[in-house]
């Protein structure tokens, strides 16, 4: 039966099929095994991406506390210390010059207060003024007062709505602003330097301010605690008005400059503006109110030529 012996006709062995058109076994276990390897460096690689992804995020979140933690440090130990001299004037040839400061809120930091007062003794001018706010806490009015009695120029002020909330003490202010030559100024107004000056003195938000200006006066002005008092002034009635009220917010975001706490209706919270009835400088003041914060707004003395 010529079947068994030829090799051209019938059905292939095993042998030979496994040989000729089949894949082997080994070939088998080997494309698993470059698959297994395949798949291993796959979930290698996943596992690096992983990695650098959390490694970088871990970067940003240490980063972004870290900023955050030097942002709090300067804005609780350092800004509300770091007094800033600003130099400003308001007509092309001055013949007065006066210090501005506003809202001390002392609450017992002497040491920063003494430093306020030396800075101001340094200081070339005529005289100086304060548009409210002394205290907090009628504890620590009397050395408060003791240390701004030390100011070597008239001192000359305004209350503020801490000081009508929380102080009965008007003749002990008063006194004490006397001591330097100057006057605690509430709902009037004196005539200084000689007839040089009339200083008007008004605490209220609807300003109860005298419309008549002294005829013996060459100039006229205005402190008050409030910015938003001035709307009601007649036109061209002051050479320079001073307020404070509003810290400049205390807190501003760099490149926005904009307070983040507004005291105001008007767009005034700090520097100086252009009015009709006169020039207005609104501090944003020496000390803090509520928490001890300054970002983006220096404590200020403010240097007044008009």
């Amino acid at each position: 039966m010529g079947w068994v012996g030829t090799s051209g006709s019938g059905p292939m062995s095993p042998k030979g099929e496994s040989g000729s058109s089949g894949r082997s076994l080994s070939s088998v276990f080997l494309d698993e095994r470059v698959y297994a390897v395949i798949a291993m460096i796959d979930w290698v690689s996943v596992g690096a991406r992983v990695r650098r992804v959390s490694v970088l995020a871990a970067a940003t979140l240490l980063a972004v506390g870290v900023a955050v933690g030097l942002c709090a440090a300067y804005g609780f130990l350092i800004e509300p210390h770091w007094i800033k001299v600003r130099r400003i004037e308001v007509s092309r040839e001055p013949t007065l010059r006066v210090i501005h400061i506003s809202d001390i809120h002392y609450k017992g930091e002497r040491e920063y207060l003494a430093k306020v007062v030396a800075t101001i003794n340094s200081i070339g001018a005529d005289i100086v003024c304060f548009t409210g706010d002394l205290v907090e806490d009628a504890e620590h009015l009397s050395e408060g007062l003791e240390i701004l009695s030390g100011i070597r120029r008239p001192l000359y002020g305004v209350p503020g709505n801490h000081d009508h909330l929380g102080l009965s003490h008007g003749q002990a202010v008063r006194q004490a602003f006397r001591k330097t030559g100057g006057d605690w100024l509430v709902e009037t107004n004196v005539v200084a330097m000689v007839g040089a000056l009339e200083i008007v003195g008004s605490s209220g938000r609807a300003a109860r301010i005298p419309r008549e200006g002294r005829k013996e006066a060459r100039k006229r002005l205005l402190l008050t605690h409030y910015p938003d008092a001035v709307g009601g002034v007649p036109a061209g009635a002051y050479d320079l008005m001073l307020a404070g009220h509003t810290h400049g917010g205390q807190v501003r975001i760099p490149l926005w400059d904009r307070p983040i706490l507004r005291h105001t209706v008007l767009p005034c919270d700090k520097g100086l503006f252009r009015t009709a009835a006169g020039p207005l400088h609104v501090s944003p003041g020496i000390g803090t109110y509520m928490l001890g914060v300054r970002f983006g707004c220096r404590p200020e003395i403010t240097v007044i030529g008009f």
